[in-house]
Order: structure tokens, then C-alpha cells, then sequence
């Protein structure tokens, strides 16, 4: 999977960014050396899956670990029942334009969505191929039950920046410990200034989506200088993050390239 993964979602899968933005900057990830590239139904209601399955398509997936995620419809709507997980995961297969991914999140279930039923209709469509890997992507005490009883599930998918490692780094701990990889999200995005002055649609986005969320003006850090960082922090075994700036990309990428050599 590699030790950082692009995300296509947020901006990237909205009208305020061009299809052909976002399939120029997936390409540039992959021709940079990122292979995991993660999507969901969900974002832009399955517009980042489709401009995705585009760059599959041309790439015939050479080199790329896929991720995509069910639970949250093309809607919006919360639906973990069974037959929705299957039916999404199959409208999703069409947009990226595969056969499988390697892996599918649960996308935000909470402990009560969890039913043996599931898990039983997950397991019958990973055997027949249409999934390799299951992931957990959530918050909070559905987290705490999938690292106490692995089962089924291989990969954690946890908000890891700054204001969040008083609840996530112990559960991180525990993921790796009970044999789950780690995938960080949420590492880089204090590292934004969500008031600078721009006309740019994503950052509009990112602004409002801050506001939204309630968040406060925090102190301004390097995005290089974190990320060298975040690379280096063993409690994750990924970083997930995603930019709508081919030249954020590009440092990303060089910043990539030091951490491997530096290996």
C-alpha cells in the first residue's frame, strides 16, 4: 500500500474541481509513486468514484491498491443492511470500472449497524472476489469493539491529527497490536488556513466545510514540516490525505522520495 495514500473525495469529487483536474492530479500521484488511492459512494455522490475509475481504466490498474466504502449511499443515507452493502458495492465496482477492490469500509457504522448478518453477507461477497481486505472507517466505541474482536476486519481507518490522539492513539495501538493495519486520516488538515483570502472553489470549500464544523483559527504549521513527521510516526502505518494543488502534490511527492530513501 505504501506509507501515503491519496484520498478522492471532499473537493475532488464536487463540481467545484473539473474531472479532468482531479483524474491530472490522481495520475500525478500514481506516476509519483503513490499506489492506494481510497474513494466512496458518498463523495459527490459517486462522482469521485467514476473520475477514479477513469485513471483505472487508462492505467488498467497497473501499480494501484484500490479502497472504497459502503453504508453512507450516493445520498448521503445511512443503509448497512446487507442488501444495500451489496448493491452499493456493486454500483461502485461499475464506477471504478474493475472487477474488485482490494479493500471496502464500513463507512461510519456504529456498533448497533454491526449485525452477524453482515458480517456473513461481507464475508460471501469477499470469497467470491469482489473485495480483498475489510475495513473499519469510524469513530469512537465501534472502533474500541472491531480492534477487541478482529474477526473479519483488516484495516482501521482513524482521525490521527493533533486534537485527536487523546482518543485515537491508544486505539491505534491496540489496531496494530491485534494485527490491523492503521491508516491515518485527518493528519495533515490543521496545517490549513481555512481564512486566507482566495477565490479558489476548493478552498471556498474547505472554509465552509471548517465552518461547519465549528473549527477555530489555529496555530499555522508547515504542511512539509508535518508531514515529514507524520511519516515518520510508527503508530500508523498510512497516511491518507488528499490536495487540489498539483504543486502540494509535487512536494508531497518529493517529501515521499526523502522518506523512502531515507529508510
Amino acid at each position: 500500500m505504501g506509507k501515503l495514500g491519496f484520498g478522492i473525495a471532499g473537493p475532488l469529487a464536487s463540481s467545484v474541481v473539473s474531472s479532468a483536474q482531479t483524474e491530472s492530479l490522481i495520475e500525478q500521484a500514481l506516476a509519483g509513486g503513490i499506489s492506494f488511492f481510497d474513494t466512496g459512494p458518498s463523495y459527490g455522490g459517486g462522482r469521485g468514484e467514476q473520475r477514479l475509475g477513469r485513471v483505472i481504466a487508462r492505467n488498467k490498474r497497473k501499480n494501484m491498491f484500490i479502497s472504497t466504502k459502503a453504508g453512507l449511499t450516493e445520498q448521503g443515507k445511512r443503509d448497512f443492511s446487507p442488501t444495500n452493502i451489496s448493491n452499493s458495492l456493486h454500483r461502485s465496482l461499475e464506477r471504478l470500472k474493475t472487477d474488485h477492490v482490494d479493500c471496502l469500509f464500513l463507512h461510519g457504522i456504529s456498533s448497533i449497524e454491526l449485525q452477524p448478518e453482515l458480517v456473513a453477507a461481507l464475508e460471501d461477497l469477499r470469497s467470491k472476489g469482489l473485495f480483498l481486505k475489510l475495513g473499519i472507517a469510524g469513530q469512537g466505541k465501534i472502533l474500541d469493539i472491531v480492534i477487541a474482536n478482529k474477526g473479519s476486519f483488516d484495516l482501521a481507518m482513524l482521525a490521527m491529527g493533533p486534537s485527536q490522539l487523546g482518543n485515537n492513539l491508544r486505539r491505534a495501538l491496540a489496531a496494530k497490536k491485534a494485527g490491523l493495519q492503521v491508516i491515518g486520516i485527518e493528519m495533515l488538515a490543521h496545517t490549513r488556513n481555512p481564512w486566507k483570502l482566495s477565490v479558489r472553489p476548493a478552498d471556498l470549500w474547505h472554509m465552509a466545510r471548517y465552518l461547519r464544523r465549528g473549527g477555530a483559527i489555529q496555530e499555522n504549521q508547515s504542511a512539509m514540516t508535518v508531514l515529514k513527521q507524520v511519516l515518520e510516526f510508527a503508530k500508523v502505518d498510512m497516511v491518507l490525505s488528499s490536495t487540489t494543488k498539483k504543486r502540494h502534490l509535487q512536494e508531497w511527492l518529493d517529501c515521499l522520495d526523502e522518506h523512502k530513501n531515507s529508510s
